[in-house]
């Protein structure tokens, strides 16, 4: 036999996979993957909300600090502080048991969550007791230890079940 005159047919291969539709695994794979980011957006979310007063108030600290550096008058800046914490932890807790604070209740409160006693046993017995003095102006090195300590004290969140 001639090899040139064989009646040879060609090849066929079979036809190619298509990508679409996907098969139900990968429909699976795709569902719980749009799941699970869809959570994680919305708890990111969650979390940006929840930190918003916080971003907030340490805008407002900025101002604060900057009023002060310009002015230089400590006992307006002890005034501004105490506003300011007040402020923020009404933004976080109702009103009925924030609001009814004072002296060392609040100073107690303002100390819960951080290492040391920053208010009741440090430079922050300033915040209950310099904005009724008119007569004596707080020490400038006292000022920014006391902005150090509130910057600290906005940043550091308390847990919403510590009340006392």
């Amino acid at each position: 036999m001639d090899p040139t005159t064989l009646p040879i047919k060609d090849l066929r291969y079979p036809p190619e996979l298509d990508w679409w539709p996907f098969a139900i695994g990968w429909w699976l794979i795709i569902i719980i993957l749009f799941s699970v980011s869809s959570y994680l957006a919305y708890k990111l979310y969650l979390r940006w909300l929840e930190n918003q007063s916080r971003r907030i108030a340490l805008s407002k600290f900025e101002e604060i600090q900057s009023e002060y550096i310009k002015s230089g008058d400590s006992l307006v800046l002890v005034k501004q502080l105490s506003i300011l914490l007040r402020r923020t932890f009404l933004a976080y807790f109702p009103r009925e048991e924030v609001s009814s604070l004072v002296g060392i209740r609040w100073l107690n409160f303002l100390d819960q969550g951080l290492s040391e006693n920053f208010f009741t046993e440090g430079v922050g017995k300033k915040l209950a007791i310099a904005p009724y003095q008119d007569q004596e102006r707080p020490d400038h090195a006292d000022m920014e230890l006391l902005l150090k300590v509130v910057k600290i004290r906005i940043k550091t969140p308390i847990k919403k079940e510590g009340i006392s």
